[in-house]
C-alpha cells in the first residue's frame, strides 16, 4: 500500500527549533512534510483544514497559546493529529489523551538523545497506524456500499440480522414472507419466521458460525410466512458487517417452489377426468367442506359478541345485550341464524386479558457530565408474536372499517396503551420517566386522543412520568393536528418528545410551537452527517443549542462506535 507524506505543522516561526525537528524527523521518515504557522487563531485553524487527515502538530513550550484552545480546534478540523509539545528542559513524556480526547505528547528537543528519536520513531509510527487504519476504513465502506448494491438488487431473499432482530432485507426477502415494509420487519424477530420445532436447531447452527474453523454456511429448516403457510427451505448465514456494526447476512432460498405448480397442474389434469355424477357429488360435499375449515385460534376473543338469534322468538338481541321487538322474523320459520356484531373493545380487552401483547423496556443511558437527577429513563414498545398478529389482523379485517392499515395501526396503539395503563394503574408511585411512541396514524385518528384521555385521568399524578414520541417529520396537512394532539397531551401532565428529528422544515416548525422537553435525534440523518466534518461540527452546534434551550437530546439507537464521542462531547444528555 502507497504511503502518503507524512503532514508536519510547527506553530511558530523558530528558526532553531524548525531544523532541529526537521532534522531528526527526515532521519526516520524521509517523506515527511514541514510547514510553520504563525502562532494565531486563524493560522492554525486554515492549517489544520489545509492538511486534513493524520499528521504530527509541533508547538514550542515557550509558545504562548492555549493548549486547550488548540485541542479544541483540532477535535473541529482535524481529530486524527497528534500535538506534540516540545521542550528544551522538560523529561519526555508518552502519548495521552487531553481536552476532548486529544493525544498529547512531549518530547525532549535534542538531536544527539537515543530516547527523544525513540519516542519520536513511536509516534510517527503511531500516526502511520492511524493513516492506515482511516485508509482501510474509507475502503471497507466503499465495500459495504458495493455489497448494500448487490443485497438490493439480488432475486435471492436476503436480510441483515443481529441478536435475532432484522436490521435489514431485500424486496425479494419482504415479497417472500409477505411482509409490507422494512420498519414493519423490524418488529418481527428471526425466529417468528421459523417452525417453533426447529428454533434450538438454528440456535445451534448460529452459534457454530463463530466457533467452527472451517464453517457450515447453510441448513435445511422449516419456515413460515406472516400468513402462517409454511415451507422447506435452505438457510445460509454469513458473517457481515451492516452500518458499521458486525451482523449476519441471512439467505433463504425455497426448496422446490415450483412443486405447488406443478400440483395446480396435476389438480386440474384430473378434474378434466372427473363424471358428472362426481360433479354433483362434490357440489354437495362442499358446504360440509367449508365448515370444517381451520378454526382462527383467537376468534373466541369475540365470542362474547356473537349472539345468535331464532326466527320463531318475538325479539332479538342487539349488539349491547338489549332486547328489541322483532318485527322483521316470519315467526312460522324455525331456522337458526348468527348474527355477529363487530365490537373492537371485546377484541381489545381479550387481549390484555390474555396478555398477547407484551410491553418491552430499553434502559436509555443518561450522560453522568450533564446528569442533573437520579430518574430512571426507559423507552417502551409493543412486541406481539407474528402468528398472535396475524390471527388478530383476520379478525379485524372481518370488522367493518378496518380494512386500511391505517385503522389497524390505530388499533394496535390502543393495545400497547391499554397493556401499560393496566400496568401503571396498578402500581402505587412512579419513580421512572417512560417514553412511548405514537404513530402517525394515531395522531391523524382525532378519536384515539378522546380514547386515551379517560386512561390518563385514571393514571392521575403519575401521567407526569409518560413521555410521547411523537414524529416530527409528520405531513404538513397534519401539522396542525399534531400540534392539537400534543397540546391535549400536556393539559395532562404528559411530556412531549420529538422523535426522528433533523433540520428539516416540518421538525423545525413543530419544534418552536411545540416546546417539547426532549428531541431524539434521527438515525438516517445522522447517517448522512457522519464521517463529513463541517456537517459533524453543525451537528454538535445543533445538539448544543437544544440543551442550552433545556430541551434534552436522545442520540439515536444504532448509531456507530465513532460517533457515540460526537454526541457525547456535544453535550447529548442521553446515549443509547
Amino acid at each position: 500500500m502507497l504511503k502518503d507524506d507524512l503532514k508536519c505543522v510547527l506553530i511558530g516561526r523558530n528558526i532553531d527549533i524548525y531544523n532541529d525537528l526537521a532534522t531528526l524527523v527526515k532521519r526516520i521518515d524521509a517523506t515527511s512534510r514541514f510547514k510553520q504557522v504563525d502562532v494565531s487563531e486563524l493560522a492554525i485553524k486554515d492549517s489544520l483544514k489545509k492538511i486534513q487527515g493524520p499528521s504530527l502538530i509541533f508547538i514550542s513550550d515557550e509558545v504562548s497559546f492555549s493548549l486547550e484552545l488548540l485541542s479544541d480546534l483540532i477535535w473541529q478540523h482535524n481529530a486524527d493529529a497528534i500535538v506534540i509539545i516540545v521542550s528544551k528542559n522538560a523529561e519526555t513524556v508518552p502519548i495521552k489523551e487531553l481536552f476532548n480526547s486529544t493525544q498529547f505528547s512531549r518530547i525532549k528537543l535534542d538531536k544527539n538523545n537515543p530516547e527523544t528519536t525513540s519516542i519520536l520513531q513511536l509516534l510517527i509510527k503511531s500516526i502511520r497506524e492511524k493513516s492506515e487504519f482511516k485508509r482501510c476504513k474509507k475502503l471497507l465502506g466503499v465495500s459495504e456500499k458495493r455489497c448494500q448494491w448487490l443485497v438490493d438488487s439480488s432475486r435471492e431473499a436476503v436480510a441483515f440480522i443481529s441478536r435475532d432482530m432484522h436490521l435489514y432485507a431485500n424486496l425479494s426477502y419482504l415479497s417472500l414472507f409477505e411482509i409490507d415494509s422494512v420498519q414493519k420487519l423490524r418488529s418481527i424477530t428471526v425466529k417468528d419466521l421459523i417452525v417453533s420445532d426447529e428454533h434450538l436447531l438454528f440456535d445451534g447452527f448460529k452459534k457454530n458460525q463463530n466457533k467452527l474453523k472451517k464453517n457450515k454456511h447453510s441448513i435445511v429448516i422449516s419456515m413460515k410466512k406472516l400468513n402462517g403457510a409454511s415451507f422447506r427451505a435452505n438457510a445460509f448465514l454469513i458473517p457481515s458487517v451492516f452500518k458499521g456494526n458486525r451482523c449476519y447476512q441471512l439467505w433463504i432460498q425455497e426448496i422446490n417452489p415450483l412443486q405447488a405448480s406443478e400440483k395446480k397442474t396435476k389438480l386440474k389434469q384430473s378434474k378434466a377426468e372427473i363424471s358428472d355424477s362426481d360433479i354433483v357429488a362434490k357440489l354437495i360435499l362442499e358446504p360440509q367442506l367449508s365448515i370444517s375449515k381451520e378454526k382462527n385460534p383467537f376468534s373466541d376473543l369475540l365470542e362474547n359478541t356473537n349472539k345468535v338469534i331464532s326466527s320463531g322468538d318475538d325479539k332479538k338481541v342487539n349488539s349491547r345485550n338489549k332486547i328489541v321487538p322483532n318485527d322483521d322474523i316470519d315467526n312460522s320459520s324455525k331456522i337458526t341464524t348468527p348474527v355477529i356484531t363487530h365490537d373492537t373493545n371485546s377484541l381489545l380487552k381479550g387481549i390484555i386479558r390474555r396478555k398477547e401483547a407484551r410491553i418491552i423496556s430499553k434502559q436509555l443511558i443518561l450522560n453522568k457530565v450533564n446528569e442533573t437527577n437520579t430518574v430512571n429513563h426507559q423507552i417502551l414498545s409493543l412486541r406481539v408474536a407474528a402468528a398472535q398478529k396475524k390471527g388478530i389482523d383476520d379478525l379485524l379485517l372481518d370488522l367493518p372499517g378496518y380494512f386500511s392499515n391505517q385503522k389497524r395501526s390505530v388499533f394496535w396503539e390502543k393495545v400497547k396503551f391499554s397493556r401499560l395503563l393496566q400496568i401503571l394503574i396498578q402500581r402505587d408511585e412512579l419513580k421512572i420517566n417512560l417514553l412511548l411512541r405514537v404513530n402517525e396514524a394515531s395522531i391523524s385518528d382525532e378519536s384515539f386522543i378522546n380514547w386515551l384521555i379517560p386512561g390518563l385521568k385514571r393514571l392521575g399524578d403519575k401521567s407526569k412520568n409518560l413521555t410521547f414520541l411523537i414524529p416530527s417529520n409528520i405531513n404538513e396537512s397534519e401539522q396542525r393536528k399534531t400540534l392539537l394532539f400534543m397540546k391535549t397531551l400536556k393539559s395532562y401532565n404528559c411530556k412531549i418528545a420529538l422523535d426522528s428529528f433533523s433540520t428539516s422544515k416540518q421538525a423545525l416548525i413543530l419544534l418552536k410551537h411545540s416546546s417539547p422537553e426532549y428531541v431524539r435525534l434521527s438515525l438516517p440523518w445522522t447517517r448522512q452527517l457522519e464521517g463529513n466534518d463541517a456537517k459533524e461540527i453543525r451537528l454538535s452546534g445543533v445538539i448544543r443549542k437544544l440543551e442550552a434551550n433545556n430541551i434534552q437530546v436522545i442520540a439515536p439507537c444504532g448509531f456507530s462506535k465513532d460517533m457515540r464521542r460526537l454526541f457525547i462531547l456535544s453535550g447529548a444528555s442521553f446515549c443509547q
